[in-house]
């Protein structure tokens, strides 16, 4: 999972080299600046032996999400959403039983807007078989400390801890705490766990991997490439 900043070849390059070296099965980014007149051809070009799927914002330059794939793999899209503000795309990835989210929300977001992509993964998963796929959900969701914290339980998972979520916060219809608590509500739902702990960005953890399926991440890590992001990369090793 990698928020891009640097929209130079030598992404294309960065990313190509860690994929090979991590054996990644797939990469989701966020920001990835696209629109719809920038082909497919021209972002896999300099990443051999991936395809790619995307969620392009169309209506205002930045935002936007896409998911490199493997070409050992095949993946349908059963969801693609893009409200101007916030980006997900959620991909059934069949020869591993996966499903595969990948979600933005900027900084400016209000109640509104992340409700609306919630409510679309939401019934995205709604249509998974009854044997439910792995499920691994990842984005930046820029959720500072201020909205949203996490601790360890006694088992060893993370928890969530929303501070005054009812508060009336703004008067422009952000409310962020009240947006923590909704995502926070629609991981309980499909019984989803979040693995990264530590900080993303700054002093902030923005950058989320959730999983119904805590066993199938042995381990993360958070790598810091500034030439490229001002966001770390973040790799979750699975079993």
């Amino acid at each position: 999972l990698i928020k891009t900043q640097n929209k130079t070849p030598s992404l294309a390059g960065f990313l190509s080299d860690q994929a090979e070296l991590k054996n990644s099965l797939f990469v989701g980014v966020c920001e990835t600046w696209l629109s719809p007149d920038i082909v497919d051809a021209e972002v896999c070009q300099g990443i051999p032996g991936y395809s790619i799927l995307r969620a392009d914002r169309v209506s205002r330059q930045g935002g936007g999400v896409a998911l490199y794939l493997s070409d050992s793999l095949s993946g349908d899209v059963i969801a693609n959403f893009n409200n101007g503000v916030c980006q997900a795309l959620v991909v059934m990835i069949h020869q591993i039983n996966t499903c595969v989210c990948v979600c933005y929300r900027p900084p400016d977001t209000r109640l509104s807007e992340f409700s609306d992509m919630l409510q679309c993964v939401d019934a995205a998963l709604s249509t998974l078989p009854n044997t439910t796929p792995n499920i691994a959900l990842m984005g930046d969701m820029n959720f500072p400390r201020s909205s949203i914290q996490w601790q360890t339980s006694d088992e060893g998972n993370l928890f969530p801890l929303v501070a005054n979520h009812r508060v009336e916060e703004t008067s422009d219809g952000k409310q962020n705490r009240l947006q923590a608590q909704r995502l926070v509500e629609f991981a309980a739902k499909n019984c989803l766990l979040q693995v990264v702990e530590g900080v993303t960005h700054g002093v902030e953890c923005l950058d989320l991997i959730w999983t119904n399926n805590c066993d199938m991440v042995s381990s993360y890590e958070r790598e810091n490439f500034s030439q490229i992001s001002d966001h770390r990369l973040v790799t979750a090793n699975t079993t």
